[in-house]
């Protein structure tokens, strides 16, 4: 049942990096997000029940309640959770967030889904694909692919060529980019993660042409993938995008 154990060897490369222990917690408590997910209907339904009975409640209730939290997570971890889900008061008790499902993200890669074998840089056809999928979901759209290193948020001045083309064709479409992946998280996965706990969501999709940066994690059922020698983001991956955004709750 210790489901991160699946994990082993993306944490220990996390643990080694700068930003270590930042990392660490972070991607383990999003495992967590998905070891909540797939535990079975009744433990589930009973971690429900009890919130709903408990509307504020003091830490060693719940895990008098449920000792399997503590035997399953880390002691950070569980300070990560209860962070990221309640709101502590006088210093004691908790009581849960009020949390909003129908906040939405798309993580978009650039090469390979805007673009395709055979295509200018930025593709209208691929554009269309996208616009169409973020008008219907009211989506926020966060910039994962490399080319983010030349596209800011804050200051257009320092955005390189590729980026104000970018910026340019998403306007003629209606559309904008919110924000881009953290730089400093390394691994894309990471950055997407990220964002997901800024906005306690788990209603998003990565639209992406490499399955590597997802595979054997738990993103991996948030991927629409791409293929850069197939036409990159068509109308059919547009529309599976839709229903994940939908039914990913």
């Amino acid at each position: 049942m210790i489901i991160l154990q699946i994990y082993h060897n993306n944490v220990k490369s996390l643990q080694r990096s700068h930003f270590g222990l930042h990392r660490f917690v972070l991607f383990r408590c999003f495992c967590y997000h998905r070891f909540m997910q797939s535990l079975t209907s009744l433990m589930e339904i009973a971690l429900d029940h009890w919130l709903d009975k408990n509307p504020s409640f003091r830490l060693e209730d719940l895990m008098s309640a449920f000792p399997w939290i503590r035997k399953e997570l880390a002691k950070e971890e569980i300070s990560f959770w209860l962070a990221h889900n309640f709101i502590q008061f006088d210093g004691v008790k908790y009581t849960q967030k009020t949390k909003n499902p129908r906040e939405s993200l798309v993580f978009l890669d650039i090469d390979g889904v805007l673009n395709h074998l055979g295509s200018k840089k930025i593709d209208d056809t691929n554009l269309l694909h996208l616009s169409t999928m973020v008008h219907r979901t009211k989506a926020k759209i966060i910039l994962v692919s490399s080319w983010k290193q030349g596209w800011s948020k804050d200051n257009k001045d320092l955005q390189d060529d590729d980026a104000n083309d970018l910026d340019a064709k998403l306007a003629e479409f209606g559309l904008s980019i919110y924000d881009k992946g953290s730089m400093y998280l390394g691994k894309r996965s990471l950055a997407i993660i990220d964002w997901a706990m800024r906005f306690n969501t788990t209603s998003f999709v990565i639209l992406d042409d490499e399955r590597r940066h997802y595979a054997g994690t738990p993103l991996e059922r948030y991927l629409v993938q791409t293929r850069y020698n197939e036409g990159g983001l068509t109308a059919d991956l547009a529309e599976i995008a839709v229903n994940k955004l939908i039914n990913l709750h």
